[in-house]
């Protein structure tokens, strides 16, 4: 190896390695940037965006909460004074269902409890109760608030902490529309940590997200558990995303906030919700990603500069093969080959040996063809390299399509029947209204439960009760027909939606879903199990709610538990 020829290698050798580090260096600064602001957003957002939902199942769960209690209004057996009694059960069956309710009572329109459920209260004076003043003349909804002659006939907490309470409570009229007293609920505070626990996954736990709740005085009535320092941090900031605040104990937080908006004719009571992570944990994924690019870089670097050495190796050889030979050719050798030409000073070198060795151009012109053929494959070769990449990407792109759609499915399905769960069948009945609205074609909604669902589960244990529920979806899936939507409300309850479906089609649908129910029989260790179910059918109207025609069949189904049960009643 001569002199010359180590001084073409070495600065081919530096050049190729300067110059990838180069770009190595501007594509990581470049990407790395443009992906840590692209993560850092993403992070923002999804603490946003957790803040809003879980204000939406708040506001959610208090508007079927304030429509249970519209919806017990109702019941005429309420306005019987006479069926103190039975009404007491009435209520306490409610309560059972739903033990988020802690009291459930009826006052007089002087203001005293006629009867509440366990007795409690009956008799006490409520006259100037907030929620009793207001609850005579229109729908009251309360804010959350300490019990004060209800705490002391409670159970103490297993926590220590005192009983809270949202109000709600509505007027009572004779049909003379005169009054005669207020219907009212206590409904525990507690029922906010389930929605915090809905929301709050472990792997979100585990990140250190926190969820607060504040009301419309700036009060935090909801802090995490644990959490002793529920002062806020001023939240001007905070906008559509989420901003770092540096909270009063001292440390630094993503901070996400949403205002509650109500849910359809639940106004809100204008609770805020505020999310908040650690910042170092929030952005853990942030400076991950961002020794992975710098990594990458690195690597990228390395291995560009080494393949930089080996083609300066690959060039200088031939180069040096040539010169050698042209030397050969000048010397005499006329079988001498002359590989390869380049532009360093090896090629100087040859051109004063060209001048005497003119025949052998052939041969060095068909080196250069050779060397095109050579590299057109390697074009070819990695062009075959690239397309089985790019056929690989797009399976593993159709792999994640289908998983998203399975996710898609299990969210809009109730995990125990298979069935669609109550957001579901929110979302295809407003779509089936507008379509009825569009083509003026009729539709029914048929709502039902199992009766007496609670001595199934007291009698024969919770596992045959879910039996019962699945062997109930199944009759429907069977029983109705492919256009027909059908879910679980929860509990015991179900609800069907029949296009294109008059008051008759769906009462002939509901008696023969309730023929096939009642025939049913589940096998038990105490026995074979038989059952029925209530229906109750209501047509939708034209231009009416959605949610007033779903109201109208669980009107038509309470007539249906009061008369007798497994029988199908339709509103008119």
């Amino acid at each position: 190896m001569t002199f010359q020829g180590l001084r073409l290698k070495g600065a081919l050798a530096l050049s190729f390695g300067l110059l990838a580090a180069v770009l190595a260096g501007c594509l990581t600064v470049v990407i790395g940037q443009h992906a840590s602001r692209n993560e850092q957003q993403t992070v923002r957002t999804r603490l946003a965006s957790l803040a809003e939902v879980t204000v939406h199942v708040m506001d959610m769960g208090m508007y079927e909460r304030m429509h249970d209690i519209v919806g017990l209004a109702g019941v005429q057996q309420l306005r019987e004074n006479r069926l103190h009694d039975d009404n007491r059960q009435l209520l306490e069956g409610l309560q059972s269902g739903m033990p988020d309710y802690v009291w459930l009572g009826v006052a007089d329109s002087a203001g005293r409890v006629l009867y509440a459920t366990h007795g409690l209260l009956e008799g006490t004076d409520v006259s100037q109760r907030p929620w009793f003043v207001e609850g005579q003349q229109r729908l009251y909804l309360g804010d959350v608030r300490n019990a004060v002659a209800l705490a002391p006939l409670l159970p103490k907490r297993a926590d220590g902490k005192p009983w809270r309470f949202v109000d709600i409570a509505i007027p009572l009229q004779d049909p003379q529309s005169q009054p005669l007293g207020v219907l009212a609920a206590h409904l525990s505070w507690d029922w906010v940590r389930g929605v915090e626990a809905t929301v709050l996954t472990p792997a979100r736990r585990k990140a250190g997200i926190e969820i607060f709740i504040v009301n419309a005085a700036g009060q935090v009535i909801m802090a995490p558990a644990g959490v002793t320092d529920t002062r806020l941090p001023p939240l001007e900031k905070l906008g559509d995303a989420s901003a770092s605040l540096r909270w009063p104990d001292g440390r630094e937080y993503l901070t996400g906030l949403r205002q509650s908006q109500g849910y359809r004719d639940f106004p809100g009571l204008g609770w805020r919700v505020l999310t908040r992570q650690p910042v170092d944990k929030a952005f853990a994924s942030v400076r991950l990603l961002q020794t992975y690019i710098i990594g990458t870089g690195v690597v990228l670097a390395v291995i560009f500069g080494l393949l930089g050495m080996g083609l300066a190796h690959f060039i200088s050889r031939p180069l040096m093969q040539l010169a050698r030979g042209a030397d050969r050719i000048r010397q005499g050798d006329t079988q001498g080959h002359l590989p390869e030409a380049g532009i360093f000073r090896e090629t100087r070198q040859l051109r004063a040996s060209f001048e005497e060795l003119l025949q052998a151009r052939r041969h060095h012109e068909q080196e250069l063809a050779d060397l095109n053929a050579s590299l057109e494959q390697q074009v070819l070769d990695r062009t075959m390299v690239i397309e089985k990449a790019n056929q690989h990407l797009m399976s593993v792109l159709e792999e994640r399509i289908k998983l998203q759609l399975q996710l898609e499915e299990l969210a809009a399905t109730d995990s125990l029947t298979g069935l669609f769960n109550r957001r579901a069948f929110d979302e295809r009945a407003t779509l089936e209204m507008k379509r009825a609205q569009r083509q003026n074609h009729p539709f029914s909604i048929v709502t039902f439960d199992i009766d007496h669902f609670k001595k199934v589960n007291d009698g024969y244990g919770h596992d045959i009760g879910d039996e019962a529920l699945k062997l109930c979806a199944s009759t429907c899936r069977e029983q109705l027909r492919e256009i027909d939507i059908c879910a679980r409300f929860g509990g015991e309850e179900f609800m069907i939606l029949l296009p294109e479906t008059d008051a008759d089609g769906a009462r002939q649908t509901a008696e023969r879903l309730r023929r096939c129910i009642a025939a049913l029989e589940l096998r038990t260790p105490k026995g074979p199990l038989s059952f029925t179910a209530s229906f109750g059918v209501a047509v939708h109207v034209s231009g009416q709610e959605l949610a007033t025609t779903l109201h109208q069949a669980d009107q038509a189904l309470y007539a249906a538990k009061n008369s007798g049960r497994d029988r199908v009643v339709v509103f008119f």
